[in-house]
């Protein structure tokens, strides 16, 4: 087992935040207890992002009338029960804001508030309230679902980027935005965030799909945590976007050790936000993650992070596609089945 260096070693920033390590917890209900975020801290955690608000909690909370005037007021109105009750979310927006509050008085953490939603409205009025309560960096969080025929990734795209330029024309911390996979030039939409004034972005958010009960021929919501195996696209994206912008890039989705996080930090990140691992393994788990990356460094014989930071993201550089071109290539014609199985 590896000993863990001096904190100086490990040191990082993002959003403009000094942080002791990469290790950031990544949004999830830990951050609703105070004393789980005191663990985690304990634990070697560097920051926190906050469990997501979301619009929809907003919206229900001031009134259920609310909805008829929101992209989700005729689903509402003919089928209230698909969406949790007021009093089943984990804490109402009154209670998020404090609860950033306590984690400041109580914990020497940086604390990133997260929001999810896409409408603009909600966002510059919750967003304030948020910088207002002390929060250090707000993370957006654009989730949506194209649906509509009419919807095209143009006009979806150009909704997102509105959305970043009114919240950072709305507050002063540092801004973040947490993306999906699902885009077709990434880069440019990357481009387009920073110019709208996002000063990182998050790869990539962990989105969660519904199963089917067979026997009750009803869809069943179902959350699976990461696996190992799911690092490998964002670190092919961390690889592809590192040194392009001035914006930080996090990796999130798939960190379960140390030597992950080590993949992420050569391939160009400046964190990683872990949920799974710590999920699974508690506070501990964090800890071992921490000394086996410290491990790690101590290994490669630098004085800093920045020393190595991005190193392996010059592997796809300057031409990734025909890289990844070629890896495609080769893993396909190299593959074969068990020969014990195929006969």
């Amino acid at each position: 087992m590896y000993a863990q260096r001096t904190i100086m070693d490990l040191k990082t920033k993002y959003l403009g935040l000094e942080l002791k390590n990469p290790f950031v917890v990544g949004s999830c209900p830990l951050s609703n207890r105070l004393e789980s975020v005191k663990r985690l801290e304990d634990a070697g955690a560097s920051a926190i992002v906050m469990h997501s608000l979301f619009e929809e909690q907003i919206i229900h909370e001031a009134s259920i009338e609310g909805f008829t005037d929101h992209r989700y007021g005729t689903l509402l109105a003919k089928d209230q029960e698909l969406y949790p009750k007021a009093e089943e979310f984990p804490t109402n927006s009154e209670e998020y804001l404090g609860q950033i509050q306590k984690i400041k008085e109580s914990t020497d953490l940086p604390v990133i508030a997260s929001l999810n939603g896409i409408s603009e409205g909600i966002w510059i009025e919750y967003s304030r309230q948020i910088e207002q309560a002390g929060a250090d960096a707000l993370e957006l969080n654009l989730y949506v679902l194209p649906t509509d025929n009419d919807d095209s990734s143009h006009y979806i795209e150009k909704r997102m980027v509105e959305i970043v330029d009114v919240v950072r024309n709305s507050v002063s911390i540092p801004l973040s935005v947490k993306l999906s996979q699902q885009f077709t030039s990434l880069p440019n939409f990357a481009q387009r965030l920073e110019y709208a004034g996002a000063n990182g972005i998050v790869l990539f958010n962990q989105l969660f799909q519904a199963d089917i009960d067979l026997a009750r021929r009803k869809l069943i919501p179902r959350l699976y945590l990461t696996e190992p195996r799911d690092i490998l696209q964002r670190l092919r994206w961390v690889s592809i976007l590192f040194g392009r912008y001035k914006m930080d890039l996090a990796l999130s989705g798939g960190v379960h050790s140390g030597q992950d996080a080590f993949k992420a930090l050569l391939c160009g990140a400046q964190v990683v936000q872990c949920v799974s691992a710590i999920l699974k393994h508690g506070a501990k788990g964090l800890k071992q993650m921490i000394a086996d990356f410290g491990g790690l460094v101590e290994q490669e014989g630098v004085e800093n992070l920045e020393a190595i930071r991005g190193s392996m993201a010059g592997v796809l550089q300057p031409n990734p596609e025909a890289v990844e071109r070629a890896h495609y290539l080769r893993i396909l014609q190299g593959w074969a089945p068990d020969p014990t199985v195929w006969q």
